[in-house]
């Protein structure tokens, strides 16, 4: 199973903290670039959002995959307090 590191931004310095088990591939990451929040994509459709250092789950939506979509992007829309934006 795929491990994802946890991580602290520390200025310009990321510090090491553990790392997490995750049970499915993860196909896309990206985080917020001011604050910590983190979003997942996962091969089964899974997008989760969670928040760093602790990599607690904040939400998730359900997988895609029942909606007979693909998931092409995932990216963080920064002119509107921290909306995360999906590409089906």
């Amino acid at each position: 199973f795929p491990q994802f590191p946890s991580c602290i931004f520390l200025g310009n310095v990321f510090q090491h903290m553990g790392e997490k088990q995750l049970h499915q591939e993860i196909i896309f990451i990206t985080w917020y670039p001011k604050r910590y929040p983190i979003a997942l994509v996962k091969n089964v459709g899974d997008v989760l959002f969670d928040l760093v250092p602790n990599i607690q789950q904040v939400w998730s939506l359900p997988p895609i995959a029942n909606m007979r979509k693909e998931v092409i992007s995932l990216t963080w829309e920064t002119r509107w307090k921290k909306k995360c934006s999906l590409v089906l």
